[in-house]
């Protein structure tokens, strides 16, 4: 796993049990779809397919597609809203979401290639900026604007990949920066 300084300083202080609560029904319900493909061969989950249409916009690539379209918004109503707490059980939530889904992808031929993105705003607004986990296969050196975690400032940022998935939670702490 990549990550940036700001999700390193998240994770060291992250508690044990960060690690073994149970995803949110939510996020349980999409993982639980699986994956389906669409949009010319886009892989997706099945839960956001409904969404889809079944060939993307003139111009647009089929994996751009899997990447806009893969973007969970990680919800945290249920956790306490005191900033260090917070930022390291949404973090947490959204790095097992993201291990458990690509997990599922196992035995899809494109496991090789998924990856998912995790990013959590620790700015001053970090209830509003969110946290986000976003899923998409790597083609060729797309996309090319997560080679830099660093030069994100305002989230603590995470890649993963199958090498990742291979891994037992918790909590995949070969950190690469």
């Amino acid at each position: 796993m990549i990550v940036n300084s700001r999700m390193q300083v998240l994770l060291a202080q992250a508690p044990e049990e960060t690690w073994a609560r149970p995803l949110p029904e939510a996020l349980q319900e999409i993982v639980d779809a699986g994956w389906g493909y669409r949009s010319g061969g886009s892989l997706l989950l099945a839960a956001l397919c409904d969404s889809v249409v079944d060939a993307p916009p003139p111009g647009e690539q089929y994996f751009a597609t899997e990447y806009h379209v893969n973007d969970i918004w990680v919800l945290g109503e249920d956790l306490d809203p005191t900033r260090d707490v917070y930022l390291r059980a949404i973090a947490g939530r959204a790095l097992v979401f993201a291990w458990v889904a690509l997990n599922e992808a196992r035995q899809l031929p494109e496991f090789g290639t998924l990856a998912a993105v995790v990013g959590t705003g620790v700015a001053d607004d970090f209830l509003l900026h969110g946290t986000t986990v976003r899923f998409f296969t790597r083609r060729g050196d797309y996309p090319s604007w997560f080679d830099d975690l660093e030069s994100y400032e305002l989230e603590a940022m995470a890649l993963l990949d199958a090498s990742d998935a291979r891994r037992p939670l918790p909590p995949l702490m070969e950190l690469r920066s």
